[in-house]
């Protein structure tokens, strides 16, 4: 000191730098940074260790515990000049579902799917097979009749899924004509064929028989004396009768005639001319003819060949019509 004088010395200051703590919360994760100190007025660089927390993404770092979205970030710049905690801000990672699918006794299963939360999706649109049945789509049931969802269709759920195969039998073309038709066909056949047989064969034998009574066969026999006059009535009958008009009886030879009168005088006579199926006259022009019977038989199987053959193509047609369908 060289001045010569009194002299008053003041202290001078200067003010120190205010040294601030950061304090870092991890907010429920994990491997949170050392804290940091800072001079005042001095920035620093944030810690760039990264806090984890499981199932959470880490953005960052912020003053507020609840905050959603981040203020400060690793490895950042903080200036601020004061004691400072901040807090980890998370986000709930989306979850990562399974979809599995099961095609429930089938085959051409698809491939399984993964989905994240909040984030639809399409289904596969692989569609399983299963001899026998039609698949309907895909449900969480497995035992369901109805499904849920189609292939190829939008799912949303979120979580680990197991979709099942839903399936539907399909009728079967055999089955449906015997379980519709099966007894109806039978009945129907036999009905027709039995109808034809006895309207056709019993039409044609009785109208023969009669047409040939009227047309004076055996009345010309009777009036010629073939037959005695004895003959107190003029039906035949017993195994040689035609009892109505849808009878196919044969007229057959036990030589009898119905009534009280029996054959005689020309027995032999008679007896030589009446056989199985035909009664001669002795008129050769008014002649039971042996064809008649027969012809009538033919005529009855080209009927029933017809009929059985229309039938066919009718039960044909339904057949292919309900396999198509």
């Amino acid at each position: 000191f060289s001045e010569n004088a009194n002299t008053t010395l003041y202290a001078v200051w200067e003010k120190e730098k205010a040294v601030y703590t950061i304090t870092y919360d991890a907010n429920g994760g994990t491997n949170k940074p050392e804290n940091q100190t800072k001079q005042e007025g001095i920035s620093i660089t944030l810690s760039n260790v990264i806090p984890t927390r499981e199932g959470y993404k880490f953005l960052g770092w912020s003053t507020n515990s609840s905050a959603t979205t981040a203020t400060y970030f690793a490895n950042g710049e903080f200036s601020e000049n004061a004691n400072t905690t901040l807090y980890a801000v998370w986000e709930k990672e989306k979850a990562i579902y399974t979809i599995t699918y099961d095609v429930n006794g089938g085959t051409n299963k698809p491939e399984n799917q993964t989905k994240q939360e909040g984030i639809s999706i399409k289904l596969s649109s692989v569609i399983p097979t299963r001899k026998g049945y039609k698949f309907l789509g895909w449900s969480t049931n497995k035992n369901a009749t109805t499904a849920t969802y189609a292939a190829n269709a939008t799912f949303s759920e979120d979580g680990n899924i197991t979709l099942y195969a839903v399936w539907e039998k399909e009728k079967s073309t055999t089955n449906e004509i015997n379980n519709t038709t099966g007894s109806d066909i039978t009945n129907t056949i036999t009905n027709i064929v039995s109808n034809v047989i006895t309207n056709t064969t019993g039409n044609v034998v009785s109208n023969t028989i009669k047409n040939d009574i009227e047309n004076n066969t055996i009345k010309n026999d009777i009036e010629n004396n073939t037959i005695k006059n004895d003959v107190s009535e003029n039906n035949i009958v017993d195994d040689n009768t035609v009892e109505d008009d849808s009878s196919d009886k044969n007229i057959i030879d036990d030589n009898t005639i119905d009534g009280n009168s029996a054959i005689s005088g020309k027995d032999n006579e008679v007896k030589n001319k009446v056989e199985k199926n035909a009664v001669t006259a002795n008129n050769p022009d008014n002649t039971k003819s042996k064809t008649a019977l027969p012809k009538a038989g033919m005529n009855t199987l080209k009927s029933v060949i017809i009929l059985v053959v229309i039938i066919s193509l009718i039960f044909g047609f339904k057949y292919k019509s309900t396999k198509l369908s």
